[in-house]
């Protein structure tokens, strides 16, 4: 919730969240529930928004459009930070997938991958759990 529209929040933890600045700017002081706008921590985006690649879509919910639209999560300097975190990511799947790696260590990474890369704390979460699961059957039994 903006502080010009609630004040009282403005240090309340659960009012607070990481995002970028031309997100926050869009956003501006919009009342996230009269614009449907989607509240990563009280629902799951995923419900509302997809991932093809780097490129996000809605699902043609009100939350979905509306967030998409207003954020304008299509614009190209976010769909090319999306990219270069895919590759960060797939670089890591690469490495839990070698078989010259021991498995404690590729346990470890993956381990390390979900508890860093997919929190719902962390830039891109959204995209970056979707990647996973997308990626997740070819991953070697005895590291999951």
């Amino acid at each position: 919730m903006p502080k010009s529209l609630e004040l009282e929040k403005i240090l309340q933890w659960e009012n607070l969240t990481l995002t970028c600045e031309i997100c926050n700017q869009n956003k501006s002081s919009a009342d996230p529930n009269a614009e449907n706008i989607i509240d990563p921590y009280a629902m799951e985006p995923m419900d509302h928004l997809m991932f093809v690649g780097p490129f996000i879509f809605d699902r043609g919910t009100p939350l979905g459009v509306a967030t998409r639209e207003i954020l304008d999560l299509k614009r190209p300097e976010l769909v090319e930070r999306r990219i270069e975190r895919m590759e960060a990511i797939m670089s890591l799947v690469a490495t839990i997938c070698r078989p010259d790696i021991p498995v404690a260590a590729r346990r470890a990474i993956y381990r390390d991958m979900m508890l860093k890369e997919a929190a719902p704390s962390s830039p891109y979460s959204a995209m970056t759990r979707d990647l996973i699961d997308s990626v997740r059957n070819r991953l070697p039994a005895d590291v999951l």
